[in-house]
């Protein structure tokens, strides 16, 4: 298939660290409680947590700014545009929760005890996700997971709605660009073991089963204990792996790679986040970072006139750094707030109903929920060229359970490409 059109490459931008907790300007309001009547509130608080520190820190700040971006704009319109609390403004607040379930936990009892806070949402760790989500279920409160994805975030809970698409489709897509790309036949996963990893790997096999192709080695390591992966490496080798999909939080991906590589290993690793923004991540791969591909969901190449293009400028410059699909899958969680609003939710607890319905458009792409997951979006993947710019070079539509390829780039005709990486491209 041709490529659409061309990008501006994307050059990495060292991140400031920010504290562990950013608040937005505005003062929260005294809204309505759970379970109460029509709210009179004209500042509408929102929480979000995430890590804002440590190696995740990027994906938490990202986050956390998209949040803030929606709610400046929709406060720079004039607020609220319709419905029972037309006019109101947002104020965001950032909490760090470190990655601790406890902590996720803890913040959410802060949510249920404080009737200004509307709704809640971020996380970076499905675990996280669903141990605040069990606390805001008791008191019928809404969560917004702006980038977890782990089925059960849908089904153990009934509150909760997601921005991203089912992990099955990044596994799917996964497989079909080490074919489709690399050439590869002999596919290979190498995970964490965290709650989402099963999601991604169900995707994954079933691409490989559906294409004729094996998955010749499927192999998990205890997450946070593992930093050394050679006994992994030693049965990648033995068992003939073409390309590797690996899956964990930044900087293990690079680390990952760096180690295989040092030990002689060239197959190409293909990893479902967008890890390549970490800068803790660049730098533990250093010299084998270029030829890395990283996802991301984000259209390939935006069009001229769509809210990414209009907004990454913005972006840019309020937070210094590129705009990635952390942010935007923020940007879209206050965004179905909004619209919730607008709909008729005039009080914290009428949200949960609301965001059943809403239709709009995002940054990221249409917000309309089915099974309170967001519908169809984008996965773009991205490989990192010597100049260690990004380039998509694969993109995929995800919906439901299946990614439906949009382009792949030849792999033959780019020199970033590696065609050495173990593969028969």
């Amino acid at each position: 298939m041709k490529l659409r059109g061309t990008r501006t490459l994307l050059r990495l931008v060292p991140i400031v660290l920010a504290g562990s907790m950013i608040a937005a300007c505005g003062t929260p309001s005294s809204g309505s409680g759970a379970g109460s009547g029509k709210s009179t509130a004209t500042t509408i608080s929102l929480l979000y947590q995430a890590p804002l520190t440590g190696g995740a820190d990027y994906v938490g700040l990202q986050g956390c700014d998209g949040w803030k971006l929606a709610a400046s704009e929709i406060n720079k319109a004039g607020g609220i545009p319709k419905g029972p609390m037309k006019g109101s403004k947002f104020s965001v607040q950032c909490v760090d929760n470190g990655l601790s379930a406890d902590k996720a936990a803890s913040i959410a009892s802060r949510y249920v005890s404080t009737p200004s806070i509307w709704a809640m949402g971020g996380f970076y760790s499905s675990g996280n996700a669903i141990a605040a989500a069990l606390v805001a279920n008791r008191a019928n409160l809404a969560v917004l997971a702006s980038n977890v994805a782990a089925d059960f975030l849908t089904t153990e809970v009934k509150n909760t709605y997601v921005i991203l698409p089912r992990l099955e489709t990044a596994g799917a897509a996964a497989a079909d660009f080490c074919h489709a790309y690399y050439g590869a036949t002999k596919i290979a996963a190498l995970v964490p073991n965290y709650a989402y990893s099963p999601f991604y790997l169900k995707g994954l096999q079933s691409q490989i089963t559906s294409e004729g192709l094996q998955l010749v080695s499927n192999q998990t390591w205890p997450d946070l204990q593992t930093t050394n992966w050679d006994p992994y490496f030693t049965k990648l080798q033995s068992q003939g792996a073409q390309c590797i999909a690996l899956g964990g939080y930044p900087p293990e991906q690079c680390l990952i790679t760096k180690q295989l590589r040092q030990l002689g290993q060239t197959q190409p690793t293909i990893d479902l986040t967008t890890s390549w923004t970490s800068p803790s991540c660049q730098q533990e791969a250093g010299q084998y970072y270029p030829g890395m591909i990283f996802g991301t969901y984000l259209p390939a190449f935006p069009a001229k006139n769509s809210l990414f293009t209009r907004l990454s400028p913005v972006f840019q410059q309020e937070y210094g750094a590129p705009m990635s699909d952390y942010a935007t899958n923020g940007y879209d969680s206050v965004v179905a707030i909004e619209l919730a609003i607008e709909d008729g939710a005039s009080n914290r607890s009428d949200l949960v109903k609301y965001l059943a319905g809403v239709h709009g458009q995002g940054i990221g792409g249409p917000i309309s929920f089915s099974g309170r997951r967001i519908g169809f979006r984008d996965l773009t993947w991205m490989e990192v060229t010597k100049s260690d710019t990004l380039q998509p070079v694969a993109e995929y539509g995800t919906q439901g359970t299946s990614a439906t390829r949009i382009f792949v780039a030849d792999c033959a005709k780019r020199p970033s490409c590696q065609k050495n990486l173990g593969a028969s491209a």
